[in-house]
This record gives C-alpha cells, structure tokens and sequence, in this order.
C-alpha cells in the first residue's frame, strides 16, 4: 500500500505531504504487526525496507529505464514472497522462487506489450524502448521458463518431504492450460494488467479455482 502510494505521488495524483504521512503512518503500522507476527523480525524488517526503497526509486527514476522497470517489478513480486514466507517461519524453495521471477517478467511483459499496443509510448516514456517483438520474444521466453521451474518446484525433494506428496507435479498440464489461456487473452484485446485479464474472463477464473481447488486436495487429503 506504501508503494501504491509512492505511484500516485509520481503521477501529481495525491500531494508530497500526504504521500509522506500515510507512508510512514502505514510503515509503522506494519513494523508493529511484523513484530506480533514475525520471531524473524529482522530479515523481515530488511525485506520490508528493501521493498519500500526499491518501489520509491521506482517511482521517482527507475521506470523511466528500459528492462530495469520490468525487473524492479518482478523483484517485488519476489519480495512479498519472501516477506510472507519470513512472516510465518517457512523457507521457500529456490525453484519456487525462479517461478515467481520468471512468472512476474513475463505479466510485467505483457502489460508492456499491451500498453505500447494500445496506447503507444503516451502513457509511459519507457515504452518509446520497447518494441512488440521484442516484449513478445522475451514474454514467452519467459513463460516457457515459469512452466519449467513449476515443474522442477514439483519434484523438487523438499517439496515432497514439506508436502509429504508426490502427486504436485499432476498440477503441470493445468498450469500449461492456465497460463496458454492467459496468453490468449494477452494476445486480444486486453489492456495487459493481470489483475483485469483474469477478472473479465469467467473460464480463467474457473482454470485459477480449479487449480486453486485441485492444489489444496492434494496437498490435505490425498
């Protein structure tokens, strides 16, 4: 929420002195929930501080460089992960966290390819970098590379000993059927933000609860 507010700062859209209140406001907020929550309070305060600093960076220079803004976006992704993992004492798995970055390159890709499809280089000056076939060559790269560290999370030994199943990686061919469909609609009329390609197609948010649904069963009942 911090970072949201960071964004509507570089736009004009609230003035610096309510950005500056209600981010250390929701800052101090966090720390205090951290620490009720987190016995790794450290780490969990760096991730927080790295997050923070990283978006605000984002947010007054970073975005206006080529690949630099898609990455700074895919490491946040990373970071709530880590953040949430820190957060309730688990340890994430190394091909975990590559799907996350390959996963986050490839919805940071495509909303870029839709932007500059859609609205040409008005919007962002950052786009005026890019052109369709590059943000497509790299937006499937990066697809096949999710698919694959999915995969390799699957068999990963610790996910099997963590889960005590063997039976995750029959989740493959619905995560291929969800992210082609995905692609589908990328390859549209969509706008490219994931939160709106999913909510407007009813047969992808039936693939997510099914998947959602199907993950869940193996995990706790079989």
């Amino acid at each position: 929420m911090g970072c949201y507010i960071f964004f509507r700062y570089s736009i004009g859209a609230i003035s610096v002195r309510k950005a500056y209140i209600l981010s250390l406001f929701l800052f101090v907020v966090g720390i205090l929930i951290m620490n009720n929550i987190s016995d790794n309070s450290r780490y969990s305060l760096f991730l927080m501080m790295l997050y923070l600093g990283m978006n605000f960076l984002y947010s007054i220079k970073l975005k206006h460089y080529p690949i630099v803004d898609i990455t700074i976006l895919s490491l946040g992704f990373l970071i709530r992960v880590l953040f949430g993992a820190a957060c309730a004492q688990l340890e994430v798995s190394k091909w975990l966290c590559l799907t996350v970055i390959a996963m986050s390159f490839y919805l940071g890709l495509g909303k870029r390819r839709n932007e500059l499809k859609r609205q040409g280089n008005l919007t962002r000056s950052v786009l005026k970098y890019y052109n369709k076939e590059f943000l497509d060559k790299n937006m499937y790269m990066c697809l096949s590379l999710t698919i694959v560290f999915y995969s390799l999370w699957c068999v990963d030994p610790m996910t099997i000993y963590f889960h005590s199943n063997q039976n995750i990686i029959f989740t493959v061919p619905l995560v291929i059927v969800i992210c082609m469909k995905y692609s589908l609609n990328i390859e549209g009329d969509s706008d490219g933000y994931p939160v709106s390609v999913i909510l407007q197609d009813k047969i992808l948010i039936i693939l997510l609860i099914i998947y959602i649904s199907v993950i869940l069963s193996i995990i706790y009942l079989i």
